[in-house]
């Protein structure tokens, strides 16, 4: 006879997560967590108030060096001002953002962020801060770039031939993924126009 399961306790409605689950959990991930003031009226960026041990593995920086200080230490000289300034009006009209970013590790590297933030209120204080959740996304970032120079390459090489040269996936459809520029003068048709096809 089998026997019957034993229930998984359930939170009650309303009851709060003690402190230290919540710590824990945001303790593990792999992404970065940043906890901050909203944006001040001055023009420096909102104040980091926590960050979890994610934010030293991937920028190198400790809390200590973080907390505290305005949340735009991490831009460097190509991080995207005009983005910076985006996701800053978003998060003032208390709108949820996404971006891609390019920031700076301790030691002065580059790396690219996905990078989601939005407003939360605490339900005890009614007080307002910013959560963001960053990924890093460096190697992905390494790989569209790697495929879009192949692609170039690839084109200016079939560019050279006499007839039309094409990629297809192995999806039971032979969809079209690349097709040379020859395809313009033989069938007609633009290149992108079968793409996808």
């Amino acid at each position: 006879m089998a026997q019957a399961a034993t229930p998984v306790p359930q939170s009650k409605p309303g009851k709060p997560i003690p402190p230290d689950v919540l710590e824990a959990a945001v303790g593990q991930f792999n992404a970065i967590v940043v906890v901050t003031e909203t944006y001040p009226s001055g023009g420096k960026g909102p104040t980091i108030l926590f960050v979890n041990p994610a934010f030293e593995r991937i920028t190198g920086y400790r809390a200590d060096e973080a907390v505290g200080r305005s949340a735009e230490f991490l831009k460097g000289p190509d991080t995207s001002q005009e983005e910076l300034r985006r996701i800053a009006e978003t998060l003032r009209a208390r709108k949820p953002v996404q971006a891609e970013l390019l920031y700076y590790r301790k030691d002065g590297t580059a790396f690219w962020v996905e990078l989601e933030g939005d407003t939360a209120t605490s339900p005890s204080t009614e007080a307002t801060f910013l959560v963001f959740i960053i990924r890093d996304i460096t190697e992905r970032k390494r790989m569209e770039a790697a495929r879009r120079e192949q692609d170039r390459s690839t084109a200016t090489l079939f560019s050279n031939l006499p007839g039309v040269a094409y990629r297809c996936l192995n999806d039971g459809s032979r969809t079209m993924e690349f097709v040379s520029a020859a395809c313009r003068d033989l069938t007609g048709y633009e290149p992108e126009a079968l793409i996808g096809n």
